[in-house]
């Protein structure tokens, strides 16, 4: 998601940062929808080749609801400013 976020936000986010912030909000919503999507492709990736066996029988629309909470948590956390993260 970091990566899309970048792209996506110096291309669309000149004009909606965060308030006092030099991250934009088009790059969170694309960090959460590829954080989304990363998340939900691996899981099933690893279900399909048995190297992951979850011992909850998800439904697709739980698991995209799980998926969905972690993505928007890591978009949020992405947000507090502590440090550089890109090193």
């Amino acid at each position: 998601g970091d990566g899309l976020a970048d792209l996506v936000g110096r291309r669309y986010g000149k004009s909606n940062q965060w308030p006092g912030m030099d991250k934009s909000v088009a790059g969170s919503v694309a960090f959460w929808i590829g954080s989304t999507f990363a998340i939900v492709g691996i899981l099933q990736w690893f279900q399909y080749s048995g190297c992951l066996s979850l011992e909850v029988d998800l439904s697709t629309e739980d698991l995209w609801l799980r998926a969905t909470l972690i993505g928007f948590v890591t978009a949020a956390l992405e947000l507090v400013p502590v440090g550089d993260d890109n090193y």
